[in-house]
């Protein structure tokens, strides 16, 4: 039974499920595309599924600083 536990313990743990920002539907495989930050220093994390992320690739980039985007 030690091999068992071994073997689930090592097994990656699935994303929890977060909503799509594009269309508000629940994703099992959320990808972060931005993060929302207010004056209490509490901030959010902006998921969107799969299938809508790409979308969201010019605001990840124009958030980035100048050395990433130089290179």
């Amino acid at each position: 039974m030690t091999e068992t536990t071994e073997t689930t313990e090592s097994l990656p743990v699935p994303a929890q499920p977060e909503r799509c920002c594009h269309d508000g539907k629940v994703t099992t495989h959320p990808i972060k595309v931005d993060e929302v930050y207010a004056a209490s220093g509490v901030g959010t994390k902006v998921y969107a599924c799969p299938g809508h992320a790409p979308l969201y690739d010019d605001r990840r980039t124009a958030t980035a600083p100048d050395e990433e985007r130089a290179g």
